[in-house]
């Protein structure tokens, strides 16, 4: 179960109740939730959030119950927070629970700080007859990302040829060490020393001068697509009802709308690197397996525990990499609505408050960074490990497949022939199998991580924009007057109406006002 993160300020219920949804099997997203039940800006109320779930096929048993009574409730539930928000329980421990928070991510309390934020109201849900598991996540498409691009096959192409001409002259180099110490060193033959020298050296100029065109032309690619994508999602963004903007803090905006140029990165270079990685590991681990199998066998298996490691690192990776950008989007919020407001802030000396606010904002993304960081240091420390045993094993059997084979030549056995030259050779394609691999394996990680600035990216994109603007008429021959037929309004799904099927007229001059009471309650048009 996994921490999903509201997008508006006043979705945490539907956030809350999508992550009890996932749990029991049905899989939702807030694109599909945001659409069949529509927040207003207030937020929803228990009694919507019932409603909600009931639409869902769930059975809701609304509860009211004390602190210690938190461990006899049905999991995952929904709990009553700060007394305008919704968090879902996900486990409670001995003087402990862990929470899925839809504003932080995944928090882990206390029960004496629970106290001071549960309200004593929790939800518990529970399928009926009519629930069945289902996978209804909308799939963010690429081209709905960035809308069109143009030249971008044949940029990519062009950069893919280039990368397999470096590629082959990478892959030719460890025969240089073979031959310079199998030919050269062991029949001390100095002119064939120079020749290879020369030719490689030779290959070394092509070599750079091919990597710097690769260089510039990604380089070239990545601006043309940045511009592109920026100005695409931008266009989009601005013709987002005014609606979406008042419901999302001004940082969390601008958070979603960087994720353009994450993705943009790693399309331009990831992808193709990951491909060539690919390729050049098969084309290595050839080379490898011409040389000894067994050695082979031990770097494979390297390779195979680090895949292992990394796979099971992604998700921590992945929430923590969540949670720092909602967090930053907070402080960064905080830290602009104080630029904005700083003419008020100075009149009324407020200026330390917003200090002291933004500074603990500051700490939690600071926290965050901690947080990753504790993690790279162990995934680094056990990589370092297993790849410090790998050249020691490989050394030990490389030296002793040597002395056997020149024991073997000495007395005239028959055993295949494994000269120091072979082992420097094996070396280096060892070097370069296991460095392409790793890479290939963190480029595919990479590229699973942007699902996450995809669902990010993609409440910009998916939400709907308004309706095209109608031409500019002359509007000098109309009569200057506003008239309501049958006009209904209110702020949300199952907020009180405010009009109903209102029917108005005012002229030129006439200015109105409207008085409606509800449930003792006046409101003011």
């Amino acid at each position: 179960m996994i921490a999903i993160h509201q997008s508006e300020s006043s979705e945490c219920a539907l956030a809350s109740l999508a992550m009890v949804a996932n749990a029991h099997g049905l899989q939702l997203d807030l694109f599909d939730l945001r659409r069949r039940f529509p927040v207003s800006i207030k937020g929803a109320t228990l009694q919507q959030l019932i409603a909600n779930a009931g639409a869902l096929n769930f059975s809701s048993r609304p509860l009211r119950l004390e602190i210690d009574e938190l461990a006899q409730l049905a999991l995952p539930c929904i709990l009553h927070w700060d007394l305008n928000h919704f968090v879902v329980l996900k486990k409670v421990g001995r003087g402990h629970i862990t929470l899925l928070d839809p504003a932080v991510g995944e928090r882990r309390l206390p029960l004496a700080e629970v106290s001071r934020h549960f309200t004593g109201v929790a939800l518990e849900l529970t399928p009926n007859a009519a629930f069945q598991p289902a996978d209804q996540r909308q799939r963010v498409a690429l081209s709905a990302l960035t809308g069109k691009v143009r030249g971008l096959k044949r940029s990519l192409l062009q950069i893919f040829a280039v990368a397999v001409v470096l590629e082959l002259f990478a892959i030719a180099a460890p025969l240089l060490n073979q031959l310079v110490v199998d030919d050269a060193i062991a029949t001390h033959d100095a002119d064939l020393l120079s020749v290879l020298i020369i030719g490689f050296a030779l290959l070394l100029v092509i070599q750079t001068a091919v990597g710097l065109a690769r260089s510039w032309m990604v380089m070239l690619l990545g601006q043309s697509l940045s511009l592109q994508w920026a100005s695409n999602v931008f266009a989009h963004l601005i013709k987002l009802p005014v609606e979406y903007f008042e419901k999302r803090h001004l940082g969390d905006v601008v958070s979603r709308f960087g994720s353009v140029g994450s993705i943009q990165k790693t399309l331009t270079t990831s992808v193709i690197e990951a491909v060539l990685d690919g390729i050049m590991g098969v084309a290595a681990l050839g080379m490898m397996l011409l040389y000894s199998l067994k050695l082979s066998a031990v770097v494979v298996g390297s390779v195979l525990i680090y895949a292992v490691l990394r796979w099971v690192a992604y998700r921590p990776f992945r929430d923590a990499a969540a949670e720092r950008l909602v967090v930053a989007a907070r402080e960064n919020t905080h830290f602009l609505e104080t630029l904005r407001a700083i003419t008020p802030l100075k009149l009324f000396g407020r200026e330390q408050e917003r200090r002291a606010r933004w500074q603990n904002l500051l700490v939690e993304v600071q926290n965050r960074d901690v947080r990753t960081a504790k993690m790279n240091i162990g995934f680094s420390t056990a990589n370092t490990f297993v790849s410090g045993a790998e050249n020691l094993l490989v050394f030990w059997l490389g030296a002793g497949l040597v002395m056997q084979s020149g024991t073997a030549g000495a007395t005239g056995g028959v055993a295949s022939v494994f000269t120091i030259g072979m082992l420097f050779a094996f070396i280096s394609y060892k070097g370069q199998f296991s460095s392409r691999v790793s890479a290939l394996i963190n480029y595919a990680v990479e590229i699973k991580m942007l699902s996450l600035h995809a669902e990010r990216l993609g409440d910009i994109v998916l939400s709907t924009p308004e309706a095209n603007e109608l031409p500019a008429n002359d509007l000098a021959h109309l009569e200057p007057s506003v008239e309501l037929k049958g006009v209904s309004f209110r702020y949300g799904e199952g907020e009180p109406w405010i009009l109903k099927e209102a029917n108005l007229r005012l002229e030129a001059g006439q200015s109105v006002a409207t008085r409606v009471r509800h449930e003792n309650r006046e409101n003011g048009v």
